[in-house]
């Protein structure tokens, strides 16, 4: 899991075709403590993305997910970003299970016409461009 913030997002995310899972949280909120072992499990239970963690509480991490937009729903939140440019899919805001949480993850992945590639890293396939949401 890769810590994200203002500074190192655009040199870390920065580009890709590939998906991230994206956990938003703080480390002052209650709720959001009792989902990290949750979103320890779900980097183990999902597959085929690459996993990044924002912290709100640090003024980079903060930046970060108000250009996101990843503060509206509220933290905890895991959010899908299907390749750079594109805006966050929310998958789950508020504290859920683990196996609820990789579950709404492959429902996302599919809606959102993501296939993997060779390298087993979902990304958008040629027949389906971004723009076609």
């Amino acid at each position: 899991v890769v810590e994200l913030d203002s500074n190192s997002y655009p040199e870390t995310v920065g580009e890709t075709e590939h998906a991230w899972l994206i956990e938003f949280g703080s480390r002052k909120c209650e709720t959001c403590k009792l989902f990290e072992p949750e979103w320890e499990k779900v980097t183990e239970l999902v597959d085929g993305v690459r996993f990044g963690h924002v912290v709100i509480d640090s003024p980079g991490g903060k930046m970060l997910a108000r250009e996101l937009g990843a503060m509206k729903p509220g933290i905890p939140n895991v959010s899908i970003l299907p390749t750079w440019g594109e805006p966050l899919v929310p998958v789950v805001n508020g504290y859920a299970p683990a196996t609820e949480v990789a579950a709404k993850v492959a429902v996302a992945l599919d809606r959102l016409g993501l296939v993997r590639g060779a390298d087993g890293l979902y990304r958008r396939s040629d027949a389906r461009k971004k723009d076609e949401l």
